[in-house]
């Protein structure tokens, strides 16, 4: 019940922030310290441009696709195979994935390892290359799509609509989060804007910690409220 009223009040925890940080940039600026004023013109402005901007960064894109991923490894059974909950369908289900698991491997290792490999940087290496940009979206993708096809073999998911299910579930359970992520983002753009950790040393560290902080931080308390509530069901029943 506290964690669950923890969440509730996240979002209006945000609000408050915001309106802080509006504030302190006013006063801070009367006193000429180096930092955006976000209620002058121009910030109001900026406040009222960039609402949907702010939403649709790439936090945003990567915490769905983990949380598909997480929903895919529930949903289809592969979670119980790894822990050695199989029967002979699901374990033929468990190498068949392994398969095609290894084929994905063996492909991205060629387009890596061999010289002139197609996702190395232009000097042929891995250093801001398209591998190393995309790997965490790929790596995600991937897991969604071996978790629908141990679903699919072993029997668990039969339909197109059960694969949805499965890939989603997980999001729908959970969707009281976006609208803290939606709040949280303007948050963090605002203090982005208004260079308020520039007032600190390493301000830009101390930024991304912060950042990485209010955007995860709350999802692993929605995680945990999910799991903690799917547990007592399951033994209650």
């Amino acid at each position: 019940m506290r964690l669950r009223n923890l969440l509730t009040y996240i979002p209006l925890g945000c609000i408050v922030c915001i309106v802080l940080l509006a504030l302190f940039t006013w006063t801070a600026s009367v006193y000429g310290m180096d930092v955006v004023n976000l209620l002058s013109a121009d910030g109001i402005r900026w406040m009222f441009a960039n609402v949907m901007n702010n939403i649709a960064l790439p936090p945003l894109a990567m915490i769905l696709l983990c949380l598909m991923a997480l929903s895919a490894v529930e949903g289809s059974g592969l979670l119980d195979a790894i822990r050695g909950r199989t029967n002979a369908k699901q374990k033929n289900a468990l190498v068949i994935t392994l398969v095609v698991l290894i084929i994905f491997a063996v492909a991205i290792a060629c387009m890596t390892l061999l010289p002139s490999a197609l996702l190395l940087n232009p000097l042929g290496t891995l250093s801001q290359s398209p591998f190393t940009r995309g790997l965490p979206a790929v790596t995600f993708i991937m897991i969604i799509i071996c978790a629908d096809i141990y679903g699919y073999t072993s029997g668990r998911l039969l339909t197109i609509a059960d694969v949805v299910k499965a890939d989603t579930q997980l999001i729908a359970d959970i969707a009281s989060y976006f609208l803290s992520f939606i709040i949280i983002a303007q948050m963090v753009a605002c203090f982005d804007y208004s260079e308020v950790f520039q007032l600190f040393p390493d301000g830009d560290t101390w930024f991304q910690v912060f950042k990485h902080v209010v955007y995860l931080f709350p999802l692993l308390l929605h995680l945990i409220h999910h799991y903690v509530g799917t547990r007592r069901v399951a033994s209650a029943t």
